[in-house]
């Protein structure tokens, strides 16, 4: 009985190292590199989520700067009012957004009121809801 444990050990131990030498080592390696380019991505993920973290754990927000211009195409917009007004508001709006049509009164009294500075250029910009 002693030989029959010593030989089921035997075996137990021996079975997993036949194994091991059984396996392609070229797999091993293409799933150690994309084990490597995951763990590569993951630190990228955590630096870029340390950066933001860091803005928005300084309690404000990123600065603004309002004095910035913005350059917006325009070519294939409608335009009401002087083309070549000075002044040029730009209405991102939609058609069956009821909120955006609470504006359009206000916009004709601006346009009424300044004909010749102010332009109206009009995107449309469909809402989700």
């Amino acid at each position: 009985m002693n030989i029959v444990k010593k030989l089921l050990v035997f075996v137990f131990l021996m079975v997993p190292l036949l194994i091991a030498g059984c396996v392609d080592k070229k797999k091993i390696e293409e799933i150690e590199a994309g084990q490597k380019d995951i763990l590569a991505k993951l630190d990228s993920i955590d630096k870029n989520q340390k950066e933001m973290l860091k803005i928005f754990n300084r309690g404000k927000r990123p600065q603004i700067d309002f004095n910035k211009v913005h350059k917006i195409p325009l070519a294939s917009s409608k335009i009401r009012g002087n083309p070549a007004a000075p002044v040029t508001i730009v209405e991102f709006s939609d058609f069956q957004c009821p909120y955006c049509s609470k504006l359009q009164p206000t916009l004709k009294e601006v346009l009424k009121a300044y004909p010749n500075d102010v332009r109206l250029v009009y995107k449309d910009f469909p809402l989700s809801f």
